[in-house]
């Protein structure tokens, strides 16, 4: 009788990953454009998106009992991609894809909306041409900050085809970002391939970004964080209270993350975990018997708790993923298959460092249901015009 996996085996193979997080700004050759329903009017519903992808380096200090997170970013003059895409909104109960594209739905910027992404392309500027083509379903979250009006956006990438470097793997992507439409995005991409064999990950360290610039989101602050399974505590699996789905319940060990990538002289990213700054307990809900190879995943419930050096909590944040997705997916290595899981949500109230904060979570990962095992990459995302969570000098290293 062959032997079982463990939770410990199985969480080294769903380590076994390559991230990218990237910054993307517009592209100043090339606008995105607004598509109007009558000539010369302004009723936007859909948008023609080109960006301008970058890299950059987010530094996060360990939290500190007195200053809680000060973080830093930088950016890249250089581009590393070349991205394309068309936005099409849609009602909020209707589900596109192929061959199903929405109905014309107006933009109404002080409404949370929902829209389809279709004719994506992605192509990174490296020597083997590496990129993919996909296609994504999203959400706009209306939000003020400092006075100024904006939408933050969620969105959840499907990858359909991949290229060069990035050909026979799996992954996705999830943006977490802001938009004043139609021609101004700023957003940031976590890209997870599942990559067994190492293709994508360097040993080595990833040489600084080129071309420094300052913070390219300067009223924005951002914390990416690694996070497993909480060893002192049971994933728990139970009926949702409709009966139609499951409820997963479980608790994530939180650690500081620093991620790098670079697409020269080949495509390769290195993610280096460190410290231990939080919990989150959390539900996921979703139905992992659907026989559909995507799956439809909220959370509930869900709250992180920071603390600093000697356990002194920090802070808490609530904060659910409003919309997610569940990917089945099988390797060799594995006995039983694991999922990929990707979902977005707007804060909902925290305390200490992040009272009345607006912001908004993403989260890019593996999922294993037996044996437990989770990996996953969270990007948070606040809205920081005051500097709450910004270090204060905010030269270049």
């Amino acid at each position: 009788m062959k032997r079982q996996q463990s939770s410990k085996e199985v969480l080294q193979i769903l380590k076994k990953a390559a991230y990218f997080s990237i910054f993307s700004v517009p592209d100043p050759e090339q606008l995105s454009q607004g598509i109007t329903l009558i000539p010369f009017g302004n009723l936007i519903y859909r948008i023609d998106i080109t960006e301008s992808p970058r890299r950059h380096q987010i530094s996060v200090a360990p939290p500190s009992p007195d200053c809680g997170f000060q973080t830093k970013m930088i950016g890249s003059d250089q581009r590393i991609a070349k991205q394309h895409l068309v936005l099409d909104m849609m009602p909020n109960n209707f589900e596109a894809g192929f061959g199903r594209k929405p109905p014309p739905t107006l933009l109404l910027p002080f409404l949370s909306q929902r829209f389809y992404m279709s004719e994506g392309v992605f192509d990174f500027l490296d020597p083997e041409r590496s990129g993919f083509r996909a296609h994504a379903a999203g959400r706009f979250f209306p939000a003020t900050s400092a006075g100024a009006v904006y939408l933050r956006i969620g969105v959840i990438v499907e990858i359909l085809h991949y290229l060069g470097r990035l050909e026979g793997l799996v992954g996705n992507l999830v943006v977490n970002g802001y938009t004043t439409p139609p021609q101004i995005f700023a957003n940031n991409f976590i890209i997870r391939f599942v990559d067994p064999t190492g293709r994508l990950q360097s040993d080595s360290p990833i040489p600084p970004v080129q071309n420094p610039v300052p913070n390219p989101e300067p009223n924005a602050s951002f914390i990416p964080m690694m996070a497993e399974l909480h060893p002192d505590y049971k994933l728990v699996i139970g009926p949702s209270k409709d009966g139609k789905k499951k409820q997963v319940h479980y608790v994530e060990r939180l650690r500081l993350v620093d991620s790098s990538f670079d697409v020269h002289p080949y495509l390769r990213s290195r993610t280096v975990e460190r410290e231990v700054v939080a919990e989150q307990r959390t539900t996921l809900v979703f139905d992992p018997d659907d026989p559909n190879e995507v799956i439809p995943l909220y959370s509930i419930n869900s709250e992180f708790k920071f603390f600093a050096e000697g356990n002194k909590q920090i802070g808490s944040l609530r904060a659910n993923l409003f919309e997610g997705r569940a990917f089945r997916t099988q390797l060799p290595e594995l006995d039983q298959p694991f999922f990929r899981i990707t979902g977005f949500g707007p804060f909902i109230e925290g305390t200490g460092q992040f009272e009345n904060t607006v912001g908004m979570v993403s989260i890019n990962g593996a999922l294993s249901l037996t044996p437990g095992a989770l990996s996953a990459m969270y990007m948070l995302r606040m809205a920081d015009p005051l500097g709450r969570f910004r270090s204060p000098w905010e030269g270049l290293d």
